[in-house]
């Protein structure tokens, strides 16, 4: 996981917080299925408002909509924890990445440019690049 260092000085304590708190949560549930977890957007680039979502993108394994549906379930509950954090989470499968990748989708070109890894699971071959 990344060092709360690495993120960018703008982010307040709080949502440094509600990031930790929803990687950690994710990998504890989803051992298997989470390959990557990556903070992109606004906040990444630290060039957001104060009303500004966090963006996040779990790559997983094997998409699947209760897959999917549980992610956001649980990323609504780590909001409930932290006032003020919101998220906007992205749930996608390697396969469809790889996919979108290749078409030069404007949301791999922007996790690519300015996507700050968070979380990777060990011995994964995905990357970033």
């Amino acid at each position: 996981m990344v060092a709360p260092a690495q993120l960018p000085p703008e982010i307040v304590v709080s949502e440094r917080q509600a990031i930790q708190e929803l990687v950690s949560r994710l990998r504890e549930a989803y051992p298997r299925e989470i390959v990557a977890v990556i903070l992109f957007g606004s906040k990444a680039r630290g060039d957001f408002e104060c009303y500004s979502d966090t963006d996040i993108l779990v790559l997983v394994e094997n998409e699947t909509w209760p897959l999917r549906s549980a992610i956001w379930d649980l990323a609504a509950a780590v909001e409930l924890d932290f006032d003020d954090v919101v998220f906007n989470v992205q749930v996608i499968g390697i396969v469809r990445w790889r996919r979108m990748s290749e078409e030069r989708f404007s949301l791999c070109c922007n996790v690519e440019r300015d996507g700050i890894l968070l979380f990777q699971r060990p011995g994964s071959e995905w990357s970033l690049l």
